[in-house]
């Protein structure tokens, strides 16, 4: 076999100059390995390689002259050059890119620089005499911005805020939290914290976070806001406008059934009394006392039945929700149909409620009522209104009682007697 002594001394040079490179492949090797991690002991197996390998260079072009023929140092298989390159190359090759990845997952101060430059908020750290040692690129560029130069000590980044910025007071200003309005329009929020950690006593954390977007919706939910309490008060009045009007309809109704009645029986009678018609005298007499008892305040209106007030409730928005039967005297019925019509009004009105709980019983010639509402509870002893007012002067005057009380809820209650008629 052809060995490495016997090539002609062009093809040796370049054997060995091939071999030379993979060399350098160790050596550059050893050199990153050396940089990212600052540890000699992982960078011996790379240097040893080199150093062999450039021993063996040495000696494979070192010749001494005997006869007028080179006499080289070693006398090996040619082939064995390019196998050792192709091997050292590859190794070299294979460590330097499994260093470089080993390097993107390891902790470095350099990953700590580019994590931090990557931040959308400005940070920076400062020592005890107040000269900056960590900095990231937002907060430069922040800086630089405000004073045309780059910061070397704190002041000069509480400096640029104060002078350049317009400090405002919402979005969490505090004693060490001040809240600028930048000349671009953007609202950053800067913080100044002391580290209180072991070794790190006197030095500074400063953050800059741009809170524009957070203003922005505050601003927003403030104007939304206003529009609400502006369409509550509208719907507040729009709803006791509704109940004034009910109350107007329902007086309208009442007027012209009186209206109606009274004059239908007088002209019944009048008739009956020229001899003009024959009918029951007596029952025409009853109809006439009946429509007068509106007016003397001793009946409501009696049309007011189940149907109506259900339908009162669910115009009012309020669910009604009733226990028991209503009583068969037409008086009781009229007087106990007013106060739920009142307290349904007084439900929406007053206490913003959505509710309305009738409780009715009935024992002997007592019929009694108890009528609760949800919402809010008073705040106070209840005074009462015209409504309230009215009804109770309709119940004393038709020999009952009735009694508001507060705690632990609202509830109205009402004792009524069925009065007997005795015809003389």
């Amino acid at each position: 076999m052809t060995t490495y002594s016997l090539l002609s001394v062009q093809t040796q040079l370049v054997l060995s100059g091939v071999l030379f490179l993979s060399a350098l492949s160790q050596f550059a090797v050893c050199l990153y390995r050396y940089i990212c991690t600052g540890i000699i002991k992982k960078c011996v197996k790379e240097f040893i390689v080199f150093i062999l390998l450039i021993i063996l260079i040495s000696f494979s072009v070192s010749t001494r002259i005997t006869g007028g023929q080179p006499i080289y140092a070693i006398n090996i298989p040619w082939a064995f050059f390019p196998l050792l390159s192709f091997v050292v190359a590859f190794d070299g090759i294979t460590s330097f890119i499994l260093e470089y990845k080993e390097n993107a997952l390891r902790l470095s101060s350099d990953s700590v620089r580019q994590t931090m430059n990557g931040l959308d908020s400005g940070i920076c750290f400062a020592d005890e005499s107040g000269g900056i040692v960590l900095i990231n690129r937002t907060m430069n560029q922040l800086i630089f911005g405000l004073l045309k130069q780059y910061p070397r000590k704190v002041e000069s980044i509480l400096f640029a805020f104060r002078k350049n910025a317009e400090e405002i007071s919402d979005l969490g200003s505090g004693k060490n939290v001040k809240v600028y309005k930048l000349p671009s329009g953007q609202f950053w929020r800067l913080s100044v914290i002391p580290i209180q950690e072991s070794g790190l006593n006197g030095f500074t954390q400063i953050n800059a976070q741009n809170v524009t977007e957070l203003h922005n919706v505050n601003r927003k939910l403030e104007k939304e806001n206003i529009e609400i309490r502006a369409a509550i008060l509208k719907m507040g009045d729009m709803i006791n406008r509704m109940s004034d009007l009910a109350r107007e309809q329902e007086t309208l109704n009442l007027k012209m059934r009186v209206h109606n009645e009274i004059g239908a029986s007088l002209i019944t009678l009048s008739r009956l009394a020229n001899g003009e018609i024959k009918a029951d005298a007596q029952a025409q007499i009853c109809a006439l006392e009946e429509a007068l008892s509106y007016l003397s305040g001793a009946k409501l209106d009696s049309c007011a039945i189940d149907e109506e007030i259900v339908a009162f409730a669910k115009k009012m928005g309020v669910e009604l929700k009733i226990e028991g039967e209503y009583p068969e005297n037409e008086e009781i019925k009229g007087l106990t149909v007013a106060a739920i019509r009142e307290c349904i009004t007084n439900c929406v009105r007053h206490a913003g409620g959505d509710s309305v709980n009738v409780a009715l019983s009935q024992s002997g010639d007592k019929y009694e009522a108890v009528i609760t509402n949800s919402g809010d509870l008073p705040k106070s002893q209840i005074n009462e209104g015209t409504g309230l007012s009215t009804l109770r002067k309709k119940v004393e005057a038709a020999g009952g009682k009735m009694e508001i009380k507060t705690l632990p809820e609202f509830a109205l209650l009402l004792k009524l007697y069925e009065r007997k008629n005795t015809n003389d």
